[in-house]
């Protein structure tokens, strides 16, 4: 059966970011990502949203190497899950960046496409390091 609590145990525990976004686009094919979500307002006056967002930039602007900034927010809570879910862009992406994550265990992923093609994968906490680096690329 197809969950928003099996993504999080795929997040916490899987080593391969692929498997789960495939799965998270799964969740998102079958309408069940946005079934008991709310729209977010205004992302930007988010406490939660405002930290994970400095996270995004501060990793995104490490990997361009350079600073970057993001807008067009666009975010739903999931509150029975503890989860986020949303779209922005990063200065000098072209395309739409889908990040979610999971206030209760603090962590959280996000893929943006690259230009030539290829995807680039990040887990990420605000809470701990993980593998050293915050956030990780995978």
């Amino acid at each position: 059966m197809y969950s928003i609590a099996t993504l999080k145990k795929l997040l916490f525990a899987s080593g391969d970011l692929k498997k789960v976004w495939d799965y998270f686009f799964d969740l998102m094919d079958r309408e069940i990502l946005l079934k008991d979500s709310r729209a977010i307002a205004n992302p930007a006056e988010c406490d939660l949203l405002t930290h994970v967002l400095a996270a995004v930039k501060t990793s995104a602007s490490m990997q361009l190497g350079r600073q970057v900034s993001v807008s067009a927010l666009m975010f739903s809570e999931t509150v029975s899950e503890s989860f986020y879910q949303g779209t922005y862009l990063i200065q000098g992406i072209p395309f739409p960046v889908p990040m979610f994550y999971f206030s209760d265990i603090e962590t959280g992923s996000f893929v943006y496409h690259t230009e030539d093609g290829r995807d680039q994968m990040f887990r990420f906490s605000l809470t701990q390091m993980v593998d050293g680096k915050m956030p990780t690329r995978h």
